[in-house]
């Protein structure tokens, strides 16, 4: 099994947890901290190598806020939210300064967590980008619904929402675009059924 095997399967076993416990973490940036630990964790037990050497420093693999390779015509680089680094490590930039900013991903990982239309729309762009210099493009979409008027947290969306998106609209979303999608629905009210799907745009 190779390692987008590999990221794959993890990724779909950390979506099944959040159906199961989907308040683990507050926010999204903490289901981001929640992945990084749960891949450092799981790749380590499979004997996976995680670190490595840059010009005599040691690399972590797994990177929290990496840097875009370029601007994808906005103002500036962005950051993703969870990289896996190319092993052996190889840098657009090998003999400049700031080589270790250039690093070519194995795959990056973007979260969302009750994300709006336009959030899922901007991550596919970036993903998909010609420029985006990384192998395997993963977007965790996830939704967490409790009552309108009676949440069970502010940070939860009403399942009355007109911003859920479901499964279907994002297969028109990533259709031919080497993008997949682990999608996750939790309704505490049932009114949706509580859902995971892999979508693959390709």
């Amino acid at each position: 099994m190779n390692i987008s095997d590999k990221l794959e399967g993890l990724a779909e076993v950390f979506s099944n947890e959040f159906l199961l416990n989907p308040y683990l973490a507050y926010t999204e940036h903490g289901l981001h901290a929640l992945f990084f630990n749960f891949l450092l964790t799981k790749l380590g037990q499979e004997k996976i190598t995680l670190f490595s050497e840059w010009k005599e420093q040691r690399v972590c693999l797994i990177q929290k806020e990496y840097p875009t390779a370029a601007n994808f015509e906005r103002s500036r680089r962005q950051n993703w939210d969870i990289s896996i680094l190319e092993c052996p490590l190889k840098s657009l930039k090998e003999n400049e300064p700031n080589s270790f900013d250039f690093f070519s991903l194995e795959a990056v990982f973007e979260f969302g967590l009750n994300a709006s239309f336009k959030h899922l729309e901007s991550d596919i762009e970036r993903l998909a980008h010609k420029d985006a210099n990384l192998k395997n493009a993963y977007i965790m979409h996830f939704y967490r619904l409790s009552e309108a008027g009676a949440r069970f947290s502010s940070r939860d969306c009403s399942t009355n929402s007109k911003s859920i998106l479901f499964p279907d609209q994002i297969e028109q979303q990533i259709k031919g675009k080497k993008v997949t999608v682990f999608y996750a629905l939790v309704d505490l009210t049932q009114k949706h059924t509580s859902i995971f799907k892999k979508i693959s745009g390709q």
